[in-house]
């Protein structure tokens, strides 16, 4: 506890410092807003005005950006243009419509059976701290998917996978349930040939 203690002082201090020196460049990053930022929440009208506008079938995979210029108001208009939503939530519906809505609840509900599977296991489950990274993993990639497209960067793609089969794959015995069990069904045998 004193080590834990010692080391968030230390850290305390540290970012003081840097504030009180004017150095804290990644403090200054957090707090200021940029105008990409401020991009991703002007285009919400807009996309909400085309997922209404192809509904239910959607615009189709990989469409956003021909799509985003058409209906694009000349307000919004600027020297660089909008590859993605920065809300893969909602890009996923405008181009996919109906069935990747219906895939994104399915993926919402799954992960919640996956969590309460995972949490009721307690010690049992032999992968029980990686099933619990994967649920954060996954978790954490899809807030971040609400203001950016984390997905669409490769080796991203492959980490929330990983975490996904982590959380299908069936659950093992720990080696210590799995002995006291073979104890307690030994131990019900004997009693059983002793009778």
């Amino acid at each position: 506890m004193l080590i834990i203690a010692l080391s968030l002082s230390a850290a305390g201090m540290l970012a003081s410092l840097a504030v009180w020196l004017d150095h804290a460049v990644a403090l200054d990053r957090l707090v200021a807003s940029t105008p990409s930022d401020e991009m991703r929440l002007k285009i919400l009208p807009v996309m909400r005005e085309m997922i209404v506008a192809y509904w239910p079938w959607g615009s189709g995979a990989g469409t956003f950006q021909k799509v985003y210029q058409i209906y694009e108001p000349g307000s919004l208009l600027e020297p660089a243009y909008m590859n993605h939503a920065h809300n893969d939530w909602l890009e996923a519906i405008m181009t996919g419509g109906a069935i990747a809505a219906l895939l994104l609840i399915a993926g919402v509900g799954g992960w919640l059976l996956a969590a309460s599977r995972v949490l009721a296991a307690g010690s049992v489950d032999t992968f029980q701290p990686l099933r619990r990274a994967a649920l954060v993993v996954v978790l954490m990639l899809a807030i971040a998917s609400i203001t950016d497209y984390p997905l669409r960067t490769p080796s991203v793609s492959v980490l929330f996978a990983i975490c996904a089969v982590w959380l299908c794959v069936p659950f093992v015995r720990s080696s210590t349930e799995e002995r006291l069990s073979r104890r307690t069904t030994d131990f019900a045998k004997q009693e059983t040939t002793s009778k």
